[in-house]
């Protein structure tokens, strides 16, 4: 008896290390040979408005100023952790900035806005620290285009902060494409160049 005594008490001892060694490690970004790849066709499929509980979460929310306000406010952004599935991201309530959008986006799909009035695009934006991949939201809701990040790596920005291109001629420095649970597409740095000399 007093054998397994000690063998259940080595085993809890060594779970309690492997424990709090895996959360050292999930604290940590990643190494430089730990990238994380996906596919294309992976991106469209990170937005998931058919997902039960999607569909149960937009069911609670009012108005879309509501679900972005819970994803800005309620989902802790971590940089490093994967972009999906949304329902990971909700259950954790922490996202990447691809995560963050992928799962606003979903929910705004699941609340009723049409696929072609929502979308995410995937640029690079310049920090305080110097240029990052980064990624925001399009949308076109009530005949307004706003642009918006949920995520808090740039700073906590209303549902209405950013009309039209307002986000990206503050922030980015491209855009390299964007997509909904429907397509993806290449962004022409043309149509940028030519709103700047209409101004």
């Amino acid at each position: 008896m007093r054998i397994l005594n000690y063998a259940f008490l080595f085993c809890l001892a060594w779970l309690a290390l492997t424990c709090d060694a895996q959360a050292d490690t999930a604290s940590q970004p990643p190494a430089f040979h730990d990238m994380r790849v996906n596919s294309i066709e992976s991106y469209v499929d990170l937005i998931e408005p058919n997902d039960p509980d999607i569909v149960t979460l937009a069911k609670k929310f009012k108005s879309y100023e509501e679900a972005y306000r819970f994803v800005a406010d309620e989902i802790k952004f971590v940089p490093y952790v994967p972009s999906g599935p949304v329902k990971e991201t909700l259950r954790h309530r922490v996202g990447s900035c691809i995560g963050k959008a992928a799962l606003l986006c979903s929910i705004y799909r699941a609340m009723g806005l049409p696929q072609e009035n929502v979308r995410i695009v995937v640029g690079i934006v310049v920090t305080a620290d110097g240029l990052s991949d980064h990624v925001w939201i399009d949308l076109e809701q009530a005949g307004k285009c706003l642009q918006q990040d949920p995520s808090g790596m740039l700073g906590r920005f209303g549902f209405y902060d950013f009309p039209d291109n307002r986000y990206a001629d503050r922030f980015v420095m491209k855009e390299s494409f964007c997509f909904n649970d429907g397509q993806l597409a290449i962004v022409s740095q043309l149509n940028r160049s030519r709103q700047a000399a209409m101004r």
